[in-house]
């Protein structure tokens, strides 16, 4: 019996050094440093591809919510206020000039100003709605939306769009504004020249 215990206590001994003397070994061997460095770089590098997934994931909300104005009417409401925008700011410089219309040269002038500066409008317009309000939406709710107009997320998204609508409609108009002051700038300038 005394030999049993003997032994035990000597196992015992032998399974606590050697957990100790693996743990020195271990702790000592110098490739275990280089893990704390690789966790210290490790945490930034995956903040950074979250960051980019988020970025992803963003950009594919906008686009979806363009896909959805395209689909509602938004945008084909938005290419109507460019259309009459056009039409007033023509009416304006017609004006301006104090001649009752303009030349053919200065009508096609006009145009690819007006064109080119109702056009980026048009496009910074359409992208900042869609940023705006594709971040209270998820993708999936976003694409329901493409899909149906009676599910749960169509209500919340109907019950956003009229309550936003002044909002939506002064934003809409200091567009507006600021494209009709660069159209007209721009027209003077040309003819200036």
């Amino acid at each position: 019996m005394k030999t049993i215990h003997v032994a035990a206590a000597a196992l015992v001994f032998a399974l606590s050094t050697t957990t100790v003397l693996a743990q020195e070994i271990v702790d000592a061997a110098p490739s275990n440093r280089y893990a704390v460095a690789a966790g210290d770089v490790a945490s930034p590098a995956l903040a950074q591809l979250n960051d980019a997934a988020d970025s992803a994931n963003a950009a594919r909300k906008v686009d979806l919510y363009k896909q959805l104005m395209e689909m509602n009417g938004q945008a084909r409401n938005i290419r109507n206020v460019i259309g009459n925008t056009k039409a007033a700011t023509r009416l304006i410089v017609v004006e301006r000039t104090g001649r009752p219309a303009l030349s053919a040269e200065d009508n096609a002038r006009y145009d690819v100003i007006a064109t080119s500066v109702l056009g980026q409008t048009e496009a910074a317009l359409i992208n900042d709605i869609a940023v705006t309000q594709s971040a209270g939406f998820s993708a999936d709710e976003i694409q329901q939306l493409i899909v149906a107009n009676s599910s749960v997320a169509a209500a919340k998204y109907n019950a956003g769009k009229f309550s936003q609508s002044e909002a939506n409609t002064q934003q809409i108009q200091s567009y507006m504004v600021e494209a009709v002051i660069k159209i007209i700038k721009t027209f003077q300038e040309s003819m200036a020249s």
